[in-house]
């Protein structure tokens, strides 16, 4: 008899271990791409620093080109405080291209790890399929005017929502939360705009999910 309670107790918890919602950002949608990125370890003013002396290093490349005493005096002046905060500007300069490749892996690739996870997420609705005033396809974006009034987040940042039930009056960048199960899969939806349609790549979808409006 106790054999029996506590195989129906392992079975009732593995259930509930299985429905939890997890409460995710969008941030957590991002892959985690594992790289030392030495440029996030700088203050504000070194970064300045190493964009203006990038600035004049670029000049002093093209051909027929100089600086001028003020730009020459800046040059030494910026190298001199780089190397007070020791600041290996020539390594940085090196590996930029690495970094800028790296940091557009982490800003694009999906997070295979939330496939098939319960999760909750807020954002802005834009809906896809207008009937008599009702829609039930959805991209849930991070921020208000994302692929209308400024360019399309990447397609970690996007998430194609189809709902069971076809929803009311529904207003562009209307803010929610939304819960379901998220599947990692890319396609490609067409967004209705006032000009047009464009073609909206997404990352992620839920299908019958819940939207709750705030």
């Amino acid at each position: 008899m106790r054999s029996l309670f506590l195989i129906i107790l392992i079975s009732t918890f593995s259930i509930l271990g299985a429905q939890e919602v997890k409460l995710i950002t969008w941030k957590d949608l991002e892959a985690p791409v594992d790289f030392e990125d030495p440029y996030e370890k700088l203050e504000l003013k070194q970064l300045q620093q190493l964009g203006e002396l990038a600035y004049y290093r670029e000049i002093e490349a093209m051909d027929k080109s100089e600086l001028t005493k003020y730009e020459l005096s800046r040059k030494d002046s910026i190298i001199k405080w780089l190397k007070a905060d020791k600041i290996d500007y020539e390594y940085l300069f090196e590996i930029r291209p690495k970094v800028e490749a790296m940091r557009a892996k982490r800003g694009t690739e999906l997070n295979t790890k939330l496939n098939n996870a319960n999760i909750e997420i807020s954002g802005y609705l834009l809906p896809l399929n207008f009937e008599q005033g009702k829609a039930n396809e959805f991209l849930l974006v991070p921020w208000v005017g994302a692929c209308i009034h400024t360019p399309a987040p990447p397609k970690n940042q996007i998430i194609f929502v189809k709902t069971k039930d076809w929803m009311d009056a529904v207003e562009l960048f209307d803010p929610v939360m939304l819960s379901g199960k998220l599947s990692v899969e890319e396609q490609i939806s067409d967004l209705f705009l006032g000009d047009g349609t464009t073609q909206i790549n997404t990352g992620y979808s839920i299908i019958n999910g819940t939207i709750f409006k705030f």
